[in-house]
């Protein structure tokens, strides 16, 4: 398909496949995949979830989940406590956090759709 990017990636435009960005630039097309999370800076979105990780309430409060963030703390207590018998409690807190941050994600994701479509209406070819 071409050199890659840094040496001057030009193809022609039956070989770039039709998901990517085009740039044309004379005679063919520059393409650029898209990113891993539309929307985001590469990155930002993988970051809070190996936040959650490692530190289960910072990263409820950073998206926004004050509940969800002091039932994390309640959790943790026990988990501590019985995790020195029972190893694999201690992945409990981490685990409600990256569920409880992917739960809320979708949830804004829906209502920005909904939204969008109460705003422009359905997608063209849309069937109801």
């Amino acid at each position: 398909m071409g050199r890659s990017v840094m040496e001057g990636n030009v193809a022609p435009a039956s070989e770039v496949p039709p998901t990517h960005r085009f740039w044309q630039t004379g005679e063919a097309f520059l393409y650029v995949s898209p990113p891993i999370a539309p929307g985001a800076i590469l990155g930002v979105a993988v970051m809070i979830y190996i936040l959650a990780v490692f530190v289960p309430p910072l990263a409820l409060l950073l998206n926004g989940q004050l509940f969800a963030a002091i039932f994390n703390i309640m959790l943790i207590v026990p988990c501590l406590f019985f995790g020195l018998i029972f190893h694999v409690l201690l992945l409990v807190p981490s685990a409600h956090a990256i569920i409880a941050i992917y739960h809320a994600r979708e949830n804004r994701k829906h209502r920005e759709i909904v939204e969008a479509i109460r705003e422009h209406g359905p997608p063209p070819g849309w069937r109801g």
